[in-house]
């Protein structure tokens, strides 16, 4: 959104206790907000990124690990080692697909929920 203001069928959730929680319906997508840190990794770690070059004392942590930003640019694949042993579970991406009628089975669930219908 790049300063704009995010509207309201798309919400970041504070952490509340030791699950993160999506909700995902029809027009609406409510990610957790350390969602952000997981993109911003993605792109200090990929490969295409090996060549930049910054002098930060900033870092990330995945477990007891300590990945200081600037010595980690482009390491995508010896990171990859490390994050496997933190989350073995892959979903395909085929099996996030969701069928137009599921969709609005949700989207009506939502409503109900919101409404009190």
């Amino acid at each position: 959104m790049h300063g704009k203001e995010i509207l309201p069928q798309y919400k970041l959730l504070s952490r509340n206790g030791p699950l993160l929680a999506f909700h995902i319906s029809k027009n609406r997508l409510h990610i957790p907000e350390t969602i952000i840190w997981g993109l911003l990794s993605i792109c200090v770690f990929a490969k295409v990124n090996a060549d930049i070059k910054t002098n930060t004392a900033h870092y990330f942590t995945l477990g007891n690990n300590k990945f200081s930003i600037s010595d980690w640019w482009g390491l995508e694949d010896s990171f990859r080692p490390i994050a496997i042993k933190h989350n073995p579970v892959r979903v395909p991406p085929e099996m996030l697909s969701f069928p137009d009628a599921s969709l609005q089975r949700i989207a009506h669930i939502e409503e109900a929920k919101i409404f009190g219908n």
